[in-house]
């Protein structure tokens, strides 16, 4: 059996397995990205007997070896193809190919290798020269290659580029969206003019990388020592206040109220899939009752809102048009915090929203993107609003924890099943 050392493709990527953040690994399954011990997946053609005679093998995270094969910005694909020819073929080169399609299908990127041609010589014996067509018996040629971190294209074709980062695989949204990314590595026997050629591929879930920067040190601490966060008032560098907002309306259809919230989100307003986005309320009201109403258990609508835009004009900023698709995929869990006082006209809300691990991060690319939303709606059971008091807010959804301690979940025992509720 005949074995070259295995060709790359002169390319960049975005960042090396070196500069990996700490913990990332540890903690991958948690943050839904597969284990990183390498599994091979199989893909063969096989002859009328059904016996495979050409094989490609592609290794990639997780154990499951009938998974598809997935891999994180800067890791390298690599695998082999394989021949086994029991009579002779004539076979003129074996390639290897990635590349990816998007809409109607824009092909915006591809690297081609090339494994074996007639003119490298004999693969049998690796002796140079000219080597035969005629090849009979088993070959293996390794092959690694890596996708580069950007790649430049445009929404039109002719018009001009702009770089992007290389997006996360998309699927149709429904079986009326032409819009979709897509992902493939392809090998391919040629067999020379007036021949068949054949090739076997296999798609894959491509993810990048992007990370939040560090929280604030108050907070970094808080986690390293599994204490409550400290609210913007001790920690002002750790939380961005979005403002106050009040509503006013009629309390069990007998008394009018106003009620004053002021909603904090903690920094850097991006946050990685897995883990959770902490804030914090402050509620203010005469009226006790009132008060209470708006701070029970579910009574407040928060929301983590996904804004998905096709179509050319998809990096604008999104607007209510058929080209957008705007879906609830993480439910607010909030409880008392440790300094409330019931008995006041104030009450301090703290909480989180889960972000599930199986979220698409935050991305922008010609045609299609995707963007996160914060929402806050200010309601209470019993009470009927003569105003609209919301909150909203951008932020973005990242694939790799920020630098320090690794977050942790604050949600009290009490209110864990809520977690449950979120919405995909």
């Amino acid at each position: 059996m005949a074995t070259e050392a295995p060709p790359s493709f002169a390319t960049s990527v975005g960042e090396s397995e070196a500069s990996q953040p700490p913990g990332y690994e540890d903690d991958g399954h948690r943050l839904g990205i597969s284990s990183p011990q390498l599994t091979e997946r199989v893909y063969t053609l096989e002859t009328g007997k059904n016996q495979p005679w050409a094989l490609l093998k592609v290794k990639s995270r997780g154990t499951n070896p009938t998974t598809i094969p997935r891999f994180i910005q800067g890791e390298q694909i690599t695998g082999t193809v394989e021949l086994s020819l029991e009579k002779t073929d004539h076979i003129q080169a074996v390639r290897g190919e990635s590349f990816a399609v998007g809409q109607e299908p824009l092909l915006f990127l591809t690297k081609k290798i090339n494994l074996w041609s007639t003119s490298m010589g004999d693969p049998g014996t690796g002796n140079a020269g000219i080597g035969s067509p005629k090849l009979k018996g088993d070959y293996v040629w390794p092959f690694s290659l890596a996708l580069p971190g950007t790649v430049a294209t445009s929404a039109v074709e002719k018009e001009p580029l702009s770089v992007y980062q290389l997006p996360p695989i998309f699927e149709r949204t429904s079986r009326f969206s032409s819009c979709y990314i897509q992902y493939k590595v392809m090998a391919t026997i040629h067999r020379g003019r007036l021949r068949i050629d054949q090739s076997l591929s296999t798609t894959i879930v491509y993810l990048p990388r992007s990370r939040p920067s560090a929280p604030s040190v108050l907070r970094q601490l808080a986690y390293r020592e599994h204490t409550a966060l400290l609210g913007p008032e001790v920690d002002p560098e750790g939380w961005e206040i979005l403002g106050t907002k009040s509503v006013t309306g009629t309390v069990f259809e007998s008394r009018k109220v106003e009620v004053a919230c002021l909603f904090a989100l903690a920094k850097p307003l991006c946050y990685t899939r897995g883990t959770s986005i902490p804030f914090r309320l402050t509620l203010s009201c005469s009226d006790r009752q009132a008060l209470d109403l708006f701070s029970g258990r579910g009574s407040l609508s928060i929301h983590l809102i996904r804004v998905l835009r096709m179509g050319q004009d998809a990096e604008a900023k999104p607007t209510r048009t058929d080209s957008v698709s705007v879906k609830n995929v993480g439910k607010g869990i909030y409880w008392p915090s440790e300094d409330d006082d019931d008995t006041s006209e104030i009450r301090k809300l703290v909480g989180e929203i889960p972000v599930a691990g199986e979220l698409k991060p935050s991305f922008v690319f010609p045609r299609v993107t995707m963007r996160y939303r914060v929402t806050l709606a200010l309601r209470a059971p019993g009470f009927d609003s003569e105003s609209s008091g919301t909150f909203s807010r951008e932020v973005e959804i990242a694939t790799v924890l920020a630098p320090g301690p690794i977050p942790r979940s604050m949600v009290p025992e009490t209110h864990r099943n809520e977690e449950s509720e979120i919405m995909m």
